[in-house]
């Protein structure tokens, strides 16, 4: 993974070497802003090799400055999914574990365009580019349970959603990390104020906590056990609520704790017996990673006093 980054990075800087010049002879200086969303993917411990297994998805929205047709700036917000599971991934099926992890990022970034770009001139409308640059995110993951781990952990009530359960393990697995966000894409001018661009991004993060891994199995005093509740959901009037077929529903209140094997607890840290105390569960020296493949709209607005390539403009 760390050759892949230094070639990536390599060949941005001498695309910024090579190609810093423009072809048009003002600056078409302007702000570009709009929404953007697709799929998200990862490669952590569990998913070690295929980026599309398991996707997920992103949304989010960008702010471009334009500084001339070649170069541009861009400040980037994403909201993510993403998740993996030993069955599926198939690289340590019989450790099963999986996760699925919320990520909220702020970029900041850089962007070359390989051709003379400015949305709204004819003859510039296309353009290949690069970018790179740094972000801060904060995560929050959650182990995934399968229909068998569900009606193990929750009886003979299994929760038909397990939002109670995401949210109780959630609390307890956030954090905020930085990573190095890099691509390419390709931008498309559709009218005198309209852009759009499809592009791949992946972040070379700097934490190996997005999957909720430990390095090594810990001992039982360590493993977190969930415990679950329910009861009688009631409306504000204090009446028991019931379904269609006239069975009561329920709230589940879920209970996540570390060590002590509390009655009735579902052990959350190795739920096959297979591992041995202090074995390696994942590679620490192996950071996690997060992209996406998305699309977006961007609307331009001219900044004043910034020079406009006008000629076979619209």
């Amino acid at each position: 993974m760390k050759q892949r980054l230094s070639f990536v990075l390599i060949t941005m800087f001498l695309a910024f070497l090579g190609w810093g010049g423009s072809l048009c002879a003002q600056s078409p200086r302007t702000i570009e802003l709009g929404p953007y969303g697709g799929m998200a993917m990862t490669i952590n411990d569990i998913n070690t090799v295929n980026f599309f297994s398991e996707p997920g998805y992103e949304y989010g929205g960008l702010i471009r400055y334009n500084h001339d047709s070649r170069w541009a700036f861009r400040i980037n917000y994403a909201h993510s999914m993403i998740q993996s599971t030993d069955t599926i991934a198939g690289w340590r099926p019989e450790r099963e574990k999986s996760f699925r992890a919320i990520i909220n990022d702020v970029s900041l970034m850089f962007e070359f365009n390989f051709l003379d770009f400015y949305t709204g001139r004819i003859g510039s409308t296309v353009s290949p580019y690069l970018f790179g640059g740094i972000s801060r995110f904060t995560y929050k993951t959650a182990p995934l349970l399968s229909r068998e781990q569900q009606i193990e952990f929750a009886g003979d009530s299994v929760p038909q959603n397990l939002k109670a359960f995401n949210q109780a393990w959630q609390s307890m697995n956030t954090g905020v990390s930085y990573s190095i966000p890099f691509g390419f894409g390709c931008k498309f001018s559709i009218s005198e104020h309209l852009a759009t661009s499809i592009e791949w991004r992946m972040h070379y993060t700097l934490t190996d906590r997005l999957d909720g891994l430990d390095f090594l199995y810990q001992g039982v005093d360590n493993h977190y056990f969930a415990t679950v509740k329910s009861k009688d959901r009631h409306d504000k009037d204090g009446t028991v609520m019931k379904d269609k077929n006239g069975n009561v529903l329920k709230e589940y209140e879920v209970n996540i704790v570390q060590g002590g094997n509390p009655a009735g607890g579902y052990d959350l840290t190795d739920q096959t017996g297979l591992f041995k105390e202090y074995q390696q569960m994942s590679n620490s020296q192996s950071m996690d990673w997060f992209g996406s493949i998305t699309i977006s709209l961007t609307w331009k607005i001219p900044l004043p006093g910034g020079g406009a390539c006008r000629v076979n403009s619209y």
